[in-house]
């Protein structure tokens, strides 16, 4: 069995990822599947009849252009190959302000041609039960649930910046505007900089807007990358004492998976999450971290970890062996292994 991996988000003239997508859909199972078949990953278009040929399997995630997916449904239907495409956000109910809206929007040619694929896809994987229940509907069959898993041998925090004080960390990129401005959350931040001189907020992401709701002087916008790898060694160096992740409540979010969290976990930072799908699945409450809805919530859930330094080294210890030891990629290989052979 020979399996191949095409990358969407790959920019091949700066030899970057344009998304984390592709690594954690694509690069990331792949590379756990090493251990039972031979794989290849590429981030060029490759020469289809060669695909064609040479592979069994071929994995993608789901920004492809219709020319694409035309001819991997004619190696399908001259070879045998099967396309497995995975779906890892709601296309089809992205919030307002999230830049994706204006690919995806009611009638627009990405969103008719993505449920174009969905329903014609050999095989179709997804990373939550919230999207596996979507998709089916719009399927008519079977859509395969492949859980999103962090690689702890890939995330060494052995570099961290040192600062002065307690720091308040939050990372995400523009399409979490609403998450930061339509919840408690930036409202809370207010308040704690306000109450505690000790604290600081580091911002990893594109927040501009920021400068306009909290103290310029107590805000420090961190550097970050689209790229993966770029993000990673970013992250080797990341100093935050305390994690942060807001969402609002929408459908959209109810699709996402729980990657804060096992970047934070892996770090050892105590979070405070939102009390929403994503983290409700995941977080112990008040052991691997602290979930939360309103603004003094917020407020009260970050008063208290910055009250106490040995509850931030406690809960950032639990949350560490939890996904070490319960959300690791090592999963990965078994479960995508068993798709494969049911599929194949």
């Amino acid at each position: 069995m020979k399996i191949l991996g095409l990358t969407t988000f790959f920019d091949d003239k700066d030899k970057k990822y344009l998304s984390a997508v592709d690594w954690w859909r694509v690069v990331n199972p792949l590379t756990q599947l090493k251990k039972h078949y031979d794989v290849t990953i590429l981030d060029t278009e490759p020469d289809w009849e060669e695909v064609g040929k040479n592979y069994d399997v071929v994995l993608t995630s789901y920004v492809l252009t219709k020319q694409t997916f035309a001819y991997l449904r004619a190696l399908h239907e001259k070879y045998g190959t099967i396309h497995i495409m995975d779906i890892d956000d709601d296309l089809f109910d992205i919030d307002a302000m999230n830049p994706s809206r204006l690919r995806y929007f009611n009638n627009s040619d990405a969103k008719l041609s993505t449920e174009i694929m969905v329903k014609d896809v050999d095989v179709l994987t997804c990373s939550t039960p919230y999207l596996q229940s979507k998709l089916m509907a719009m399927r008519g069959k079977d859509v395969f649930i492949m859980p999103n898993r962090i690689d702890p041998t890939i995330y060494e925090f052995t570099l961290k910046d040192k600062h002065e004080g307690i720091m308040i960390g939050y990372q995400g990129s523009s399409t979490h505007y609403t998450d930061i401005f339509k919840t408690g959350y930036i409202w809370a931040l207010r308040r704690i900089l306000n109450d505690y001189p000790q604290t600081t907020v580091g911002l990893i992401g594109w927040y501009d807007e920021l400068k306009d709701y909290l103290p310029y002087d107590r805000v420090k916008y961190l550097d970050g990358s689209r790229d993966f790898w770029g993000w990673v060694k970013r992250w080797k160096r990341l100093e935050f004492d305390i994690a942060t992740a807001p969402l609002i409540h929408s459908p959209f979010n109810m699709g996402k998976s729980s990657i804060k969290y096992f970047e934070y976990g892996l770090n050892k930072l105590p979070g405070v999450y939102e009390k929403w799908t994503p983290y409700e699945s995941v977080v112990k409450e008040n052991k691997t971290g602290f979930l939360v809805q309103t603004e003094d919530e917020w407020y009260t859930r970050l008063a208290d970890l910055i009250e106490h330094p040995e509850k931030r080294k406690q809960m950032g210890e639990a949350a560490h062996t939890d996904v070490s030891e319960n959300h690791n990629a090592e999963i990965l290989a078994d479960l995508w292994k068993e798709l494969i052979e049911y599929v194949a």
